[in-house]
Formats: structure tokens, C-alpha cells, sequence
């Protein structure tokens, strides 16, 4: 599919079953939507409507960050960052007694956000 649409002029990016589409203005970005939702009901996939946004938005959050194309910015969600202080918190708190799977996870968290903090 993505072959496809791009051989037919969308700029997309897909990981697994997530896409993100971008084009310039709201017309060509509505448009382009269109043509996949419509291109992916051919095919036979079935497309989640709740889940699916199709309406030009200039900030979205996707794949757990936050795409901001109107600043050109780039960041880790709120309740992402609070979780990452949060088992911050615990591991000072329990450092004498820190076990391997606390600290995998807030090693876990800081590789997940890695892209946004530089």
C-alpha cells in the first residue's frame, strides 16, 4: 500500500498499523486523507473509524509523542514525563533496596523518549 500511495504523490509513513500523511494546505491534506481511507476500504482492510483520524489536524499525538507541524516541535507528552519523574522518585526513594525490574523500567522510559530529548 505504501508503494502505492506514493507512487501516487501522499507522503506517508506507516509502522505497523499506524500511519501519519502530511501534504500542504487543508485541501490537498483532506483530499490526500480521502484517497487512502478509500484506497485501504479497496483493498479490504477495515478501517477503525474511532481510532483514525482523517481530518487535517496540525498537532497530533502519534506513536506516543506529540507532532506538532504547525511550531515544527516534537515532544514527549505530559503524562509521559510525569511517569518517567514518578519512577524517578521511587528508585531514590528505594535505592538501598532497588530491584532490576525498576530500574529496567525507567530505563525502559527514557529509551522511549529518547527521539524528543535529543
Amino acid at each position: 500500500m505504501v508503494k502505492y500511495w506514493r507512487e501516487n504523490g501522499v507522503n506517508i509513513v506507516l509502522y505497523l498499523d499506524d500511519g501519519l500523511g502530511m501534504d500542504e494546505g487543508y485541501k490537498n491534506c483532506k483530499d490526500t486523507s480521502e484517497f487512502v481511507k478509500s484506497s485501504l476500504k479497496l483493498a479490504g482492510f477495515i478501517v477503525n473509524e474511532e481510532k483514525s483520524i482523517f481530518e487535517p489536524v496540525q498537532c497530533l499525538e502519534w506513536l506516543g509523542l506529540i507532532w506538532d507541524s504547525k511550531g515544527f516541535i516534537l515532544k514527549v507528552p505530559e503524562h509521559r514525563t510525569n511517569e518517567t519523574k514518578d519512577s524517578l522518585d521511587i528508585i531514590l526513594k528505594l535505592f538501598s533496596n532497588l530491584n532490576a525490574r525498576l530500574l529496567a523500567q525507567f530505563a525502559g522510559r527514557i529509551i522511549s523518549n529518547v527521539t524528543s530529548y535529543g
